[in-house]
């Protein structure tokens, strides 16, 4: 069936077969074939709403590959594959984290830094993400979610001044990099060092972040574009 999966019938029609209507959970006999099929076509990436509908219904199905890539059905999944669905979601969270802060930021110095993350996704410069999120970021980002049960994220939890704060964790080439909302400094930090802040972590504090020593961390004033780049 992979090469007619380039047609979104045919999607929806495999979809339904791994999990029926009505049915309580996912098919786990053959879905790591399914899957593989799925993903299979898409040497370049599929249109949006495809590639929306295929991360979507997967990650609600079986959870996020990138949490759970050792576990039933993904770990039986080739690894490009894998890599390949994973860079999907990376693009999903970096969207979703832009639409979710400015919806609750109001400072003018936002929309520059939007389009500066979302310009370097564009470019395939980043190669993995993860957003955690403040208790009212979390709030929000369920009403914003209608429809997309599979969404995963982390939760911020420092309080007192930052209590508000959501924190984007990206990796670029051997750097993790670390930006927050509201006037958060952007870290960055050599990855492999012992406390390098990590990808996929269920919780991260702000505070703990700031206070990791050897970080370069920048305040978005002057050329800190050039300077994170």
């Amino acid at each position: 069936m992979s090469p007619s999966l380039k047609f979104e019938a045919s999607v929806h029609k495999l979809l339904e077969w791994l999990k029926p209507e009505g049915a309580l959970q996912a098919k786990k006999e053959g879905a790591a074939q399914a899957i593989s099929a799925l993903l299979s076509p898409w040497q370049n990436d599929p249109p949006d709403d495809l590639q929306r509908l295929l991360t979507t219904r997967l990650t609600s199905y079986y959870g996020d590959p990138r949490t759970r890539g050792s576990e039933a059905p993904w770990g039986q999944v080739s690894p490009d594959l894998v890599e390949r669905i994973s860079r999907w979601l990376t693009g999903e969270n970096i969207q979703f984290f832009m639409d979710l802060v400015s919806a609750v930021e109001t400072s003018h110095m936002w929309e520059p830094r939007r389009r500066f993350w979302l310009q370097l996704h564009k470019e395939r410069r980043i190669n993995g993400a993860w957003v955690a999120l403040s208790d009212e970021g979390a709030q929000r980002a369920r009403e914003m979610a209608q429809g997309r049960p599979g969404l995963a994220f982390g939760r911020q939890t420092a309080g007192g001044s930052r209590v508000r704060t959501c924190l984007l964790v990206l990796k670029i080439g051997t750097k993790i990099v670390v930006e927050g909302s509201h006037s958060y400094k952007v870290h960055v930090f050599r990855e492999g060092h012992n406390k390098t802040p990590r990808l996929y972590q269920p919780r991260y504090d702000c505070e703990d972040i700031r206070l990791i020593p050897g970080a370069d961390a920048r305040a978005h004033n002057g050329d800190w574009q050039g300077g994170v780049r």
